[in-house]
């Protein structure tokens, strides 16, 4: 497999010296190519060749705006941010500008800068809401920033939003994860059952998730006293291939008790 990579990774670079002497066109679809093969650092490399060396090229645009997601999928906040905060005065007529704050906020989000990731992410939902992907994707990580911020509160009404949005069908099974867990740390039990059950109704063949809703049903059943209840998702819980060990433990603390 190592072999495969680094042979991989030498023709993308030939390719990419290839297309350089070529001009911009060339060495921009070598740049795709790469990132289509997910070999982002290859790929980031191109593309900033791109938008350095032929800054006046209509591809400039694009080219900075892959090298930017290209770092993000390399971890590499910073330079993610790096590449996008002066992007908007660089290419100020750029259809990329309508996913940019959404780019932005991952990356303080990931570099746990929640303050400025909702910031970024509150910018994209307020400017561009006719930019439905990423409109909702930005709305459901909004959420996940308002829980680290602890403003759980928040969190849940921006997820209950999220579920009533049909085109975003995508993220509601997310979404009830992260609402139920929410309705758990605010002791809602109730509510949190409710999002955990339409999991298991909606999504029954969701693996991990439907695992994890079965056991946070249960756990929702023991807190509300309804022991009979939990005692069944418990022993179903026990059913599923693979439960992760702590899970393992409270079932059985729970079921000797």
């Amino acid at each position: 497999m190592k072999k495969t990579g680094r042979a991989a990774s030498l023709l993308f670079l030939c390719l990419a010296l290839n297309a350089f002497s070529q001009g911009a066109e060339r060495l921009f679809q070598a740049g795709e190519k790469a990132f289509q093969e997910k070999l982002f650092l290859i790929a980031a490399n191109n593309f900033a060749l791109v938008a350095k060396q032929f800054p006046d090229d209509p591809l400039a645009d694009n080219a900075e705006y892959l090298q930017a997601v290209s770092y993000f999928y390399l971890k590499k906040y910073g330079s993610t941010l790096g590449a996008l905060n002066n992007f908007r005065r660089k290419y100020p007529n750029s259809p990329h500008n309508a996913g940019i704050d959404y780019w932005r906020g991952s990356a303080y989000y990931y570099s746990r800068q929640y303050g400025r990731a909702l910031d970024a992410l509150s910018a994209q939902i307020r400017a561009y809401p006719d930019e439905k992907y990423f409109l909702y994707q930005a709305q459901f990580l909004k959420g996940m920033v308002l829980e680290k911020l602890g403003h759980r509160e928040d969190a849940a009404a921006g997820y209950e939003r999220l579920l009533k949005e049909e085109k975003a069908q995508q993220l509601h099974l997310h979404s009830l994860l992260r609402l139920g867990e929410v309705y758990l740390e605010l002791e809602d039990y109730r509510r949190a059952l409710g999002a955990f059950t339409k999991i298991l109704i909606d999504f029954p063949d969701s693996g991990t998730a439907a695992r994890e809703a079965l056991f946070f049903t249960a756990e929702c059943y023991f807190f509300l006293n309804e022991t009979g209840e939990a005692e069944k998702r418990y022993r179903g819980f026990l059913e599923y291939p693979g439960p992760e060990a702590g899970r393992i433990e409270t079932t059985y603390f729970r079921l000797i008790r």
